[in-house]
């Protein structure tokens, strides 16, 4: 079903991501606000097997992820946080040319045509990347300008996870999701079939 409204984005960070079980953690998700848009472009790379003349086989990898968000506000906090950046004691952020942005999570809650269904989706290990200024006057008119961000992705080390998506219409969608799922990043488990 198609999509009609980008509602909510949250941004959580990544303290560990190593092979092994707990070794997995991630901190409590932080709401950014005025979320505007939201595109994530997924890149693979198919390699082709072709014997006497023919393709017999072929493989795709993920390469990565590049997503793009375009926010209402962005905090000198939240930039600080979530590129590496530092906190001036007399106000304001302040960059380095050594700063480096943490591998952060995305999350997103969107809203299904009809309205009445919603949609979440976890982007699970990236960075931000610092964004453009670019500040024009007014001549005239009210022209917003806003913070466009940009993010690559890649899979997570600990269990090769890039992407999960639930929606309330899903079979087996909790009731509860609305609540619970910025609370934390969620890590789905395969559904065992008989």
């Amino acid at each position: 079903m198609a999509t009609i409204n980008i509602d909510k984005f949250y941004i959580a960070a990544i303290t560990k991501d190593e092979i092994g079980t707990g070794n997995l953690v991630f901190q409590t998700p932080d709401y950014i606000p005025g979320i505007q848009s939201f595109q994530a472009k997924v890149k693979t790379n198919t390699g082709e097997l072709y014997e006497e003349g023919e393709l017999s086989d072929q493989d795709t990898t993920l390469q990565n992820v590049e997503i793009s968000i375009d926010l209402g506000h962005f905090s000198n906090a939240q930039q600080a946080k979530y590129l590496g950046h530092h906190v001036a004691a007399e106000g304001g952020v302040y960059a380095l040319d050594g700063d480096v942005a943490p591998y952060i999570a995305i999350l997103i809650k969107y809203t299904k045509a009809g309205g009445v269904y919603h949609g979440y989706k976890v982007y699970y290990k990236g960075k931000l990347t610092e964004p453009d200024d670019a500040i024009k006057q007014k001549e005239g008119k009210i022209n917003y300008q806003n913070v466009s961000v940009s993010a690559t992705f890649q899979p997570l080390k600990n269990n090769g996870m890039w992407k999960y998506t639930i929606e309330e219409d899903d079979a087996d969608c909790p009731e509860d999701i609305a609540t619970k799922f910025f609370s934390s990043v969620i890590v789905p488990t395969e559904k065992k079939t008989l």
